[in-house]
């Protein structure tokens, strides 16, 4: 210990100067009976705490919290134990002690990066859960408080961003991202990729006109009576709470092309020309065109315009089989988008979707059962939006409602599918009991299953035996996963919904290796995809990433682990994914505790500020 204090100075002085600050300690470290909590033994030579149960320390109350909060799934549950690690977080651990000498010792800043992520943690599920309640303002209140005292936390700032721009409070937008590039250049670093993005979408929101203004401009432009539009500026007015419609105008990067803008049918119609010219006047100068994932999102996002518009309207817009024939059409492109990386542009678009499906899938009528089957569909892609915010709440609500929804279609691989993904939840909460029980909850479905569907659920199985330490059950499945699962899984008609391949197959063996202590094999499971899977930022490619990054520690390679944790914190942030991040912040405190004198290490910490 007087190494620790004093790492700098003479060992006998060190010694001399320990033995003074026991006897101050003695006297402060009682309880509140005078009943002593520091023990000597050999002569004064060993101190020793009381008994942990007699102890209590604000930060591992804090700690504590913040790691049962992050395991109930129950909503109120959740905000009320995060709001209780909020107060209990009242400043800088050992904040009076900055400048002493022991204060750069390795395992204080390490119990500093704890606490730091853990505080991170805590700020994003308040917010998000103020958010699921309607509670924008507290959410707001929230994120300011954390960004004015940490200017530099990005992933706060990307959130608080987000919902200034849903309210289209863009000055004050612009100016908080000003500061916090300030504080990082600072710092000698810049703006993550996907906060410098979103920031230039919002300068470029805020010198677009709001959508009733170019309903005016363009009836008076063509010579129409205000009784013919009055019906669309109305519901353009709302529909701009809906959506951010100055965010589909600037994705083409053009004005409204001339022409009548009367009805919906007009204002779809002007849509529909941008969307096949493709081209902005700044992209026509760069003989750029617009990429794949942009033109899903901007078609998604049109539909859902049109949904709002038909949520406001007073007369119904569109036809039941028109909005299931959008849906139809338009939920497997809100899937592929999500694994094209299109994240936050899902998250905009599908609460429309789920709406309109949803209203179609209770009621009685020739369409229920289709609507139910996209239901499922869309209330499953929902779920996985939560589980990368590690909203574990909402991640449940919205798979429970998936499986009543299949419940209606009546189809097997639709429950199979929502009990598999339920279970996934638990993986994540470290509940393998819980998750081995809905695992065999879905086997009651399996005869009556895809092969993509079955050799998913084999698979998945095969993790949870692994998990258990259940070794001879897990090589069981392990066999009749890659017995079963077909060699080109796009071909079965499942596959829009359950986009499990050859890469999930190898994951989740990656996985069930891992759980065996036997990285060798996982690693060459990993291997097998790693020359496939493409390398973009997209959720699997990240996920590699941090499973790769797992592996190599567990392999004991240091240079590998390193260079696939940096790859892995960096693009987990440039996603928007908290699973990922948290994962690779699990993996880095096993670094530090493996690794604590290594400078690379050492210096990786900063990829998690």
């Amino acid at each position: 210990m007087a190494g620790i204090l004093w790492p700098e100075t003479d060992e006998q002085k060190a010694r001399e100067s320990l033995r003074s600050a026991r006897k101050v300690l003695r006297k402060v470290v009682r309880t509140a009976n005078g009943e002593e909590l520091l023990e000597q033994r050999s002569n004064g030579e060993i101190l020793k705490l009381a008994e942990q149960s007699r102890l209590w320390v604000d930060a591992d109350a804090f700690e504590d919290l913040v790691a049962q909060a992050s395991r109930t799934v129950v909503p109120e549950e959740a905000l009320a134990l995060w709001q209780q690690a909020r107060v209990m977080l009242r400043g800088e651990l050992l904040a009076d002690d900055q400048n002493v000498e022991w204060a750069s010792h390795r395992w204080v800043k390490q119990r500093r990066q704890v606490l730091w992520m853990g505080r991170c943690r805590m700020i994003r599920h308040l917010a998000d859960l103020y958010i699921q309640r309607g509670q924008i303002d507290l959410a707001e209140e929230t994120l300011e408080q954390h960004i004015a005292r940490f200017p530099t936390d990005q992933d706060a700032l990307y959130r608080l961003l987000v919902l200034l721009g849903q309210q289209q409070c863009f000055e004050q937008a612009c100016m908080l991202y000003e500061r916090t590039r300030r504080a990082l250049e600072a710092t000698g670093k810049q703006p993550a990729k996907h906060v410098g993005a979103y920031y230039e979408h919002l300068r470029k929101a805020s010198d677009t006109p709001h959508l009733p203004e170019l309903v005016r401009n363009l009836r008076h432009k063509d010579g129409l009576a205000p009784t013919e539009t009055t019906a669309i500026e109305e519901d353009a007015g709302t529909a701009i709470e809906v959506i951010e419609t100055s965010l589909l105008l600037s994705a083409v990067r053009r004005p409204l092309p001339e022409g009548t803008i009367g009805s919906l049918a007009g204002l779809l119609k002007q849509f529909e020309s941008a969307i096949r010219s493709g081209l902005g006047e700044e992209q026509r100068q760069n003989g750029e065109r617009l990429s794949r994932r942009q033109m899903i999102s901007l078609l998604m996002s049109v539909v859902a315009a049109a949904f709002g518009l038909t949520r406001t309207s007073n007369v119904p817009l569109l036809h039941k089989e028109e909005v299931l024939s959008l849906c139809t059409a338009h939920v497997p492109l809100a899937w592929q988008l999500y694994f094209a990386g299109g994240i936050q542009e899902v998250t905009q678009t599908l609460p429309d979707y789920l709406t309109q499906l949803s209203a179609l899938a209770q009621a009685p009528s020739k369409h229920q059962f289709a609507a139910a089957n996209l239901a499922t569909q869309a209330y499953q892609l929902d779920w996985l939006l939560a589980l990368q915010q590690q909203n574990f709440g909402k991640a449940l609500a919205s798979i429970k409602q998936a499986f009543q929804y299949s419940e209606i279609a009546g189809d097997n691989n639709l429950r199979a599918s929502s009990l598999i993904r339920e279970a996934h939840i638990f993986f994540h909460l470290k509940r393998p009991i819980q998750q081995m029980q809905l695992h065999q909850q879905a086997m009651r479905y399996s005869d009556n299953l895809s092969s993509l569907l079955r050799g998913w659920l084999y698979i998945v199985l095969a993790e949870s035996h692994a998990r258990l330490r259940q070794e001879r059950e897990a090589r069981h499945f392990l066999g009749l996963a890659y017995d079963t699962f077909p060699d080109q899984p796009e071909l079965d008609p499942h596959f829009s919904y359950v986009p499990v391949n050859h890469f999930t197959l190898a994951n989740h063996t990656a996985l069930a290796y891992l759980h065996l202590s036997q990285p060798k094999q996982a690693w060459e499971a990993l291997a097998q995809v790693d020359k496939i899977l493409p390398v973009t930022l997209n959720p699997k490619r990240v996920e590699l990433s941090s499973r790769q990054a797992a592996v190599s520690f567990a392999l004991g390679d240091l240079e590998q682990t390193c260079s696939y944790f940096e790859v892995a914190a960096v693009s987990a942030r440039e996603l928007g994914s908290d699973l990922r991040y948290n994962e690779v912040c699990e993996t880095y405190e096993q670094m530090q505790i493996a690794w604590p004198h290594e400078s690379r290490v050492k210096a990786l910490g900063e990829l998690l500020h």
